[in-house]
């Protein structure tokens, strides 16, 4: 645990701080992860980054929205439910996911879930045009598809 909790370190040293002001263009090899227990994916973010892929960490819908607002991003990865203010919240993913489209219809959303989550909210993700899995071999997939892996 000691191993993952210098990785989450190093991967959000401002965890819970508004976005820093950043004004680089778009990166095709940048994703925000959005997830409210990041050492869950410490793996999958590793090998991002050993292919040359920035990962920025958002641990809730607001401090992702703010790096949203400050540079573009080749995709976002999504957990679907999340503690928000306190709060459990089992659609916070799909929140996300409109607030995103209400800007850009482009960006890749993908939704790394566990299966109930991909069962109970996979149509409305997949309507709002993310990709929806519990699969950690679909998500690597996926993130080849993108040219991330």
């Amino acid at each position: 645990v000691g191993a993952l909790s210098k990785i989450i370190a190093d991967l959000a040293p401002n965890a819970g701080v508004s976005a820093p002001e950043i004004e680089a263009p778009a990166l095709a090899h940048a994703v925000l992860w959005v997830d409210d227990n990041p050492e869950n994916n410490a793996l999958v973010i590793e090998e991002l980054q050993r292919n040359a892929v920035r990962v920025d960490l958002a641990k809730s819908t607001s401090e992702a929205l703010a790096y949203l607002g400050q540079r573009r991003y080749g995709a976002v990865l999504s957990d679907m439910g999340r503690t928000e203010k306190g709060k459990e919240v089992p659609d916070a993913g799909l929140r996300l996911l409109r607030a995103i489209r209400e800007s850009d219809q482009s960006i890749p959303v993908l939704f790394y879930t566990g299966p109930s989550s991909a069962r109970s909210y996979g149509g409305e993700a997949n309507e709002g045009g993310a990709s929806i899995t519990s699969s950690p071999t679909r998500l690597y997939e996926r993130l080849q598809e993108l040219n991330l892996l």
